[in-house]
């Protein structure tokens, strides 16, 4: 082999190389798919639901809720959407993020109404807490949502009510923490 070809050789698995190793820090630093999405609001866009795509630096129009929502709350458990109340609602959709042109579809309806509620990710299933139910009244509920047999199930209450708050699923730190059922 002449010094020529293997050089040839060596300097395309060189950039063989260079090139995978480029490939892979745009995919750690730059993720395919980096997105989030907004779904509902106030006013005119109550079921628009907008990606807002990292890369691109944009948003997209995606299909809208079936219900228009304001004050909804939702998670995202293994690649499907669900968005849950808003004011007057109980409703629940949900969005199979796997298939490509799906629209909303309805789940399970929550027990109560609840719109400016939070929710969070609870061992695979929906936890929503708190809200404003009814007629302007701050509650205390807790809801589970299997998603395996489609039902919600109350849970225990919060110690306080609460509107317009955050829920966080922390996996097991509520003992490492040492907290207590005191309130105040």
């Amino acid at each position: 082999m002449s010094l020529l070809l293997g050089y040839k050789l060596l300097s395309d698995i060189v950039v063989q190389i260079v090139g995978l190793a480029v490939d892979l820090i745009m995919l750690f630093y730059f993720p395919i798919e980096a997105t989030c999405m907004i779904i509902g609001g106030g006013g005119e866009n109550e079921n628009f639901v907008n990606i807002y795509d990292v890369n691109e630096k944009s948003f997209k129009i995606c299909k809208p809720t079936l219900y228009k929502r304001w004050g909804s709350t939702s998670v995202k458990i293994n690649n499907h959407v669900y968005t849950a109340g808003g004011y007057g609602s109980n409703f629940v959709e949900c969005l199979n993020l796997n298939q490509v042109d799906v629209d909303w579809y309805e789940v399970a309806s929550m027990n109560e109404e609840r719109w400016c509620a939070a929710s969070a990710v609870l061992n695979d299933q929906m936890c929503v807490a708190g809200g404003m139910g009814g007629i302007l009244t701050i509650l205390s509920s807790v809801e589970l949502y299997n998603l395996v047999v489609n039902t919600w199930a109350n849970i225990s209450p919060m110690k306080t009510k609460r509107r317009e708050h955050a829920l966080v699923s922390c996996n097991g730190w509520y003992n490492k923490y040492k907290c207590n059922d005191k309130v105040g």
